[in-house]
């Protein structure tokens, strides 16, 4: 009933939108998922799992000739009901503990359909990644409690694919690597550890093979690493050199608006750049070397990047207005996350709930210092959503109240105050033409 519910939920949701046409990077995937980019591999492609994934959704789309958008509406609404009803709330059931009922089930896809509608209305990586991610963890934690190898080499294979798909899962495969033995594991013995172990790495050297033969062929190198470069050098450091300026960027599909880019500048961080008279190209050793010398500036520059990645205010990914018209949209999301937080507390914090909350934070931690997107924060949200879906109840929230009738409304409101005051300070540094001493 909960996957029924969200499925009409998310076909009223793209009828109301009624999006025809793609854009930018949804554009771009929605190419490349064509038979003819599949069997020969741009050099400019990164990973090759998402246009897989989405090719028999587009040559089914097809089939429908003026009208194939509707193709895509039913496939995604199809999907994304499935896994954020179904699969997700199970896989946060078995990280946390907690209990699910039809309402409960239902918080995550209403959620993510009120705040971040783009993700799904248009062809993106962000939520598909996340959401192998998330099966990815969830099966790994069923295989050591079922003691099923295959679900631990199918675990290999997701995580593997929601690295091809995003490269900031990359950190989620390393520390499952490693937890496996002490912590997913523990008990069983070393014989039984070291097998599980091995299948997981052979579900994940399954997935890289075809990134292998790609790169061999495109860059000349064997390496089952998703290779990311842009204007010719590693898109890792001119994240890093786009961040030190950058606090937040969106993109417009608004034609009075005087271009597409929507650059929110850190004032702190080009003084930063300025008094460092830093060098465009920036290498990430030299940006390593940059945060040592100055971490009291960095804190700040990370510290904004964070309020402005969960401050929700384009979820709908390609904008008509700018946000700073949007406050109202952001105490929302402030309340959603603060809600959340309250249940996260209410969690009893074992190994395995430790884990599952440090994996779900650290694709956040890893584009933190970059160019930052509110997309880019989705693992967060969900860590959120799927707290307030398995464990938030008011009763938690009246005991706070209750203990704590003065200082919990004060730490509430000087939270939003802060939130509201570094977002409000942001959206003052709009510009759309990124200066290209900053490139």
């Amino acid at each position: 009933m909960a996957f029924f519910i969200a499925f009409v939920t998310f076909l009223t949701v793209h009828q109301h939108y009624a999006i025809t046409q793609f854009y930018w990077d949804s554009e771009q995937y929605w190419r490349l998922a064509s038979i003819e980019s599949l069997l020969n591999f741009p050099k400019s492609i990164r990973g090759y799992f998402y246009p897989l994934m989405l090719a028999p959704v587009k040559l089914a789309s097809e089939l429908l000739g003026d009208r194939w958008y509707w193709g895509f509406r039913f496939a995604s609404s199809l999907i994304y009901a499935f896994f954020l009803a179904v699969i997700v709330p199970d896989a946060f059931v078995r990280f946390y503990g907690g209990r699910l009922t039809l309402i409960r089930r239902l918080v995550i896809p209403l959620l993510v359909a009120c705040i971040f509608p783009g993700l799904m209305l248009y062809p993106l990586s962000d939520l598909p990644a996340c959401l192998l991610m998330v099966m990815g963890v969830w099966l790994a934690f069923r295989s050591a409690d079922e003691r099923k190898l295959r679900l631990m080499f199918y675990a290999g294979l997701l995580l593997s694919a929601a690295y091809n798909v995003r490269t900031i899962y990359l950190g989620v495969i390393v520390v499952v690597l490693f937890t496996l033995p002490m912590v997913l594991l523990q008990g069983q013995r070393w014989r039984s550890r070291g097998l599980s172990v091995g299948v997981f790495a052979l579900g994940l050297v399954a997935i890289s093979i075809p990134q292998m033969v790609i790169n061999a062929r495109t860059h000349g190198v064997a390496s089952p690493l998703v290779i990311a470069t842009v204007t010719g050098r590693s898109l890792a450091a001119a994240q890093l050199q786009w961040g030190l300026t950058m606090q937040r960027y969106e993109s417009s599909i608004d034609k009075r608006m005087a271009a597409p880019q929507v650059v929110y500048l850190d004032r702190a961080g080009e003084q930063l750049f300025a008094e460092e008279n830093i060098q465009s190209p920036m290498t990430v050793r030299g940006y390593i070397r940059l945060v040592m010398k100055r971490p009291l500036d960095f804190l700040g520059v990370y510290g904004r990047h964070l309020v402005n990645g969960l401050d929700v205010r384009d979820g709908k990914v390609y904008i008509t207005s700018l946000s700073a018209k949007k406050n109202w949209l952001s105490v929302v999301n402030f309340v959603i996350i603060l809600l959340g937080l309250v249940a996260l507390a209410a969690v009893k914090t074992t190994k395995r709930s430790a884990l599952a909350t440090m994996i779900l934070i650290l694709p956040v931690v890893a584009i933190l210092p970059g160019a930052i997107e509110t997309r880019f924060f989705f693992p967060v949200h969900l860590l959120l959503y799927g707290l307030l879906a398995c464990h938030f109840r008011w009763q938690i929230l009246r005991d706070y109240l209750v203990r704590r009738p003065v200082l919990a409304p004060l730490v509430a409101f000087a939270l939003l105050a802060c939130f509201l005051g570094i977002s409000t300070s942001t959206m003052s540094g709009l510009t759309h033409f990124y200066p290209s001493k900053y490139l």
